[in-house]
């Protein structure tokens, strides 16, 4: 049975990279937590934080980029943009 759940943990492994590789320009980013499995919001919050942060920059960044109305500018500054 280890030997099966080790094979899934490496086919879904490769399958998740993959979806981050076909984000392409989209920037996408790979975190990985060993310790919390499903439930990373409480064993580890501080990553959760960390990443939620991070897409917030992004999202900024690429507002800033793609609009140049008011409300884009405004948002991206926002945003530490």
């Amino acid at each position: 049975m280890c030997e099966e759940l080790a094979w899934y943990d490496e086919v879904d492994e490769r399958l998740q990279r993959e979806l981050l590789r076909l984000g392409g320009k989209a920037g996408g980013r790979w975190v990985e937590t060993r310790e919390s499995g499903h439930w990373v919001h409480m064993t580890e919050p501080d990553v959760v934080v960390g990443v939620v942060h991070w897409v917030v920059e992004e999202v900024g960044k690429r507002r800033v980029e793609v609009s140049g109305d008011r409300i884009g500018r405004e948002f991206g500054e926002g945003m530490g943009a």
